[in-house]
């Protein structure tokens, strides 16, 4: 378990695949940024309905399958594959998340929500 974690089991294309996600999580918290400006400035509720489907269709489930393909092209005989996989996963919803929890007043504000 040690040599995991030491930097000879860590490959330049490891660290790739990790960035690779990373930039999936930029694209989908680029998405959900300018998904909040158009619903704060639409009044249309059917528009905010269309907008949504299509936020949570390219951002969310267009991320999700980027990073399954990223994830997909991690070489099977490596030996820390799995780990890889996971960190692929992180290295996106982390992103995500860390977006969301800086800006989540903003984002209250522009989405309108109560709490």
């Amino acid at each position: 378990m040690a040599e995991l974690f030491s930097l000879g089991a860590i490959s330049v294309s490891d660290v790739l695949y990790i960035l690779e996600a990373v930039g999936v999580g930029i694209y989908s918290a680029v998405g959900i940024h300018f998904y909040s400006l158009l619903v704060s400035r639409t009044k249309n509720v059917l528009l905010v309905l269309l907008l949504f489907l299509a936020c949570c269709g390219l951002f969310f489930i267009g991320g999700i399958a980027g990073v399954a393909l990223i994830a997909d092209s991690v070489q099977q005989s490596a030996p820390h594959a799995h780990h890889l996989r996971l960190f692929c996963f992180i290295a996106w919803i982390g992103t995500v998340w860390i977006y969301l929890i800086l800006n989540r007043r903003r984002l209250m504000q522009r989405l309108k929500v109560k709490l």
